[in-house]
């Protein structure tokens, strides 16, 4: 269960020097960038604190790009540290509005709740999750635990999918990275269909994805999944009706298939794909044995 909450906004104050997501973070042989979006006009722009245009909001560890249409983020992107990952994350804050961009261009209350009888509400579900970007020494670890609760970062998603499949994947890949100490960057974003459902009269993403980049040795290497609430939704008594994509729910995707997926040029992570080589742009490869030999392994 998940409760509802007033979102108070924040002020410029509360958000000083964030570097937020670092390109270079998995080394000078394993650059991995932000993903360049194909509909630019669809993408917020705002004034930095230098008063240049800029579309992406810098927070502890991650960032975040947002969409104006939807007014949802297009994509975050988090660095993050296996080896600084603390045993207990911190603990939750307030979510708030980012004082950076328009309150009217973020989603505040009206579809987000605890579901009572007759009901029908979103959990915000962490694109960039609290305990990746809670990492560091003490005060990093606080200030990413607190940007990770600011609205920018959170679509909606049934609560049954963001505490069950959605988080599985996510246990797995951070898993993965603090069993040997390891650095990976982390991408993860909504797929935008204009046939998504609306509620509220919010248009609510039916599918998800995350990329996770990682160095092998001096090469940059990565995998992508993506993920399907529509289903869940269904049977949790959503009424209008779902429509999408179909066939590649809990399964690794081919970055060059995302990329198209999405309307994102990954640039170098697409030749960094693990499943390059395969013959299908989709394979089943969820498991802890997938992790196990090509993340843990490679």
């Amino acid at each position: 269960m998940f409760d509802i909450e007033a979102v108070a906004v924040a002020r410029l104050g509360d958000l000083p020097k964030r570097k937020g997501y670092s390109s270079a973070f998995l080394g000078s042989s394993a650059v991995a960038p932000l993903p360049v979006i194909g509909a630019k006009s669809s993408v917020l722009t705002f004034s930095d604190e230098r008063g240049a245009r800029t579309s992406e909001l810098t927070y502890t560890n991650f960032s975040v790009v947002m969409s104006k249409k939807r007014r949802l983020c297009i994509f975050s992107a988090c660095n993050v540290d296996g080896s600084e990952i603390p045993a207990k994350a911190p603990s939750r804050t307030p979510w708030k509005f980012d004082p950076r961009i328009p309150v009217t261009q973020q989603i505040g209350e009206e579809i987000y709740g605890q579901r009572k009888k007759g009901d029908y509400l979103f959990a915000r579900g962490h694109m960039t999750r609290r305990v990746d970007a809670a990492w560091g020494k003490d005060e990093r670890a606080k200030l990413g635990n607190k940007d990770s609760m600011f609205v920018p970062n959170a679509c909606p998603q049934d609560q049954s999918f963001n505490g069950g499949l959605w988080k599985s994947l996510e246990d797995k890949i951070l898993a993965a990275a603090v069993a040997d100490g390891d650095r990976i960057s982390v991408f993860t974003g909504p797929i935008f269909n204009p046939k998504d459902p609306v509620f509220n009269g919010v248009a609510i993403p039916l599918w998800y994805w995350k990329l996770v980049a990682w160095r092998s040795g001096r090469k940059l290497r990565a995998v992508a999944y993506m993920q399907s609430q529509k289903d869940i939704m269904a049977a949790n008594g959503f009424v209008p009706s779902v429509v999408g994509l179909t066939g590649v729910e809990g399964q690794a995707i081919t970055i060059a298939a995302l990329s198209k997926t999405a309307d994102l040029d990954f640039g170098p992570l697409v030749g960094a794909d693990i499943l390059i080589k395969s013959r299908s742009s989709v394979i089943d490869v969820y498991s802890p044995q997938f992790f196990v030999k090509h993340i843990l392994l490679a």
